[in-house]
């Protein structure tokens, strides 16, 4: 059963994954970010999320006085232990979301990593990773945008645990 808890924690996390805003203070948000949310939640439903990110930069909610005025462009990705969930939406109505499942894992590059001297005294590394991957023939990168947050950088590393372990179960 989906509860108002996992759509407000879904949005919260969009919302603190980079610098762009989609939520106002009020809790008000634009139609193709509603629709976003929706077909994400239909198709992770109770799973949780390890991570999410996004493609925008520099956009503000409370620049866009009515729907029919927006003009976001770009992507959200969102990751859970099974599925590559990504959602491409162009303002005001356009919004389409895919499952990729992470079984069909075909390879991972790394971009950048922290280096082995840095391992926190609990033995956890890396803390810092970014890195593209493979799936079903198409090529996703995580984070996904430049516009990054803390946040998401924490979430990082648990993303590519999960890709590595679908990548070696495939």
């Amino acid at each position: 059963m989906l509860d108002d808890e996992l759509i407000s924690k879904l949005m919260i996390q969009l919302n603190v994954a980079g610098d762009s805003k989609f939520l106002a203070g009020s809790g008000d948000y634009t139609k193709w970010f509603g629709q976003a949310i929706s077909q994400i939640l239909v198709l992770t439903g109770e799973d949780d999320i390890i991570t999410v990110g996004h493609t925008l930069e520099a956009y503000n909610v409370y620049d866009v006085k009515r729907d029919e005025d927006d003009t976001a462009t770009g992507k959200f990705q969102v990751l859970t232990d099974k599925l590559l969930i990504v959602t491409e939406f162009q303002a005001p109505s356009h919004v389409t979301t895919t499952a990729y499942p992470l079984r069909d894992t075909t390879s991972v590059t790394i971009r950048e990593v922290q280096d082995t001297k840095l391992r926190r005294r609990d033995g956890q590394w890396p803390e810092y990773v970014t890195f593209q991957v493979e799936v079903a023939g198409k090529t996703f990168n995580f984070p996904p945008g430049v516009d990054t947050s803390s946040y998401q950088t924490i979430e990082i590393p648990a993303a590519f645990k999960a890709v590595m372990a679908a990548l070696t179960q495939g």
